[in-house]
């Protein structure tokens, strides 16, 4: 049985090298704590995801999963200007993109829909749980209570959606 998600024909190594050019172009700069948001997050939820057994596209989400929301690109952005990105990839990512969503629970029942999202937001939400716990908080602790109830919601919520590893996306 398949997830039901799109074939493609891109290989899986161009499609990795595409969405890990794109996420070093789009968060050049940006800072993760004390290191550079690829290295401090990025390359973290990759490992996760890579480390868990799953597929490429499955990575490929984790290298873009805060593109869209860092910069607004669309699924036609990614399909006129990103072609070794695959549809499914390209939607997972958006999804990511909380910005649309009346409400967390809206956020999250949507992501829970699709087995790439799924996989993305548990592992960011994994690693942000991890940076938060082992960093000192840096705000009140009310703001850093809020912060590991919102991850550690997330990791729960999600858990019950997320795919085998061994199971085939198309």
């Amino acid at each position: 049985m398949s997830l039901g998600v799109t074939p493609h024909a891109v290989p899986a190594e161009r499609m990795l090298l595409a969405a890990e050019k794109l996420a070093r172009e789009v968060h050049a700069g940006q800072q993760y704590n004390e290191q550079t948001l690829i290295d401090g997050h990025i390359l973290p939820v990759v490992g996760l995801i890579e480390g868990w057994g799953y597929a490429p596209e499955y990575r490929a989400v984790g290298f873009i999963h805060d593109v869209p929301e860092d910069n607004g690109m669309t699924l036609d952005d990614f399909q006129a200007n990103f072609p070794d990105i695959p549809r499914c990839v390209a939607e997972a990512a958006i999804i990511l993109n909380k910005r649309p969503y009346p409400s967390h629970q809206t956020y999250l029942d949507r992501v829970a829909s699709n087995p790439l999202s799924a996989v993305g937001k548990f592992a960011d939400s994994t690693c942000n749980l991890v940076a938060t716990v082992l960093d000192p908080p840096r705000q009140t602790d009310e703001k850093y209570m809020q912060r590991v109830a919102e991850y550690s919601g997330n990791i729960a919520f999600l858990k019950p959606f997320l795919p085998s590893p061994s199971e085939p996306l198309f």
